[in-house]
């Protein structure tokens, strides 16, 4: 159980970006269960973990996440 949540967690960390934050699969779930799924931002692209495959990942959204949203969907209206 450790050595696959440590493997999971240095895959998460090496393909993250500066100043955000990264959250498997699983995490994500206990946040939309906890009613707070408004702060996910899936991923667009997998995450590749030797032995799991392609992992579903999520960033925590930030406030200019959400601001552009708005803005993009402005815009299409």
């Amino acid at each position: 159980m450790i050595p696959d949540t440590i493997n999971t967690a240095q895959r998460i960390e090496s393909t993250g970006k500066p100043n955000s934050i990264h959250l498997s699969f699983e995490t994500a779930q206990l946040i939309e269960q906890a009613g707070k799924g408004d702060l996910l931002l899936p991923r667009t692209d997998a995450v590749t973990a030797k032995g799991k495959g392609e992992l579903i990942t999520y960033w925590v959204r930030r406030p200019e996440d959400e601001t552009r949203d708005k803005g993009l969907a402005h815009n299409m209206v």
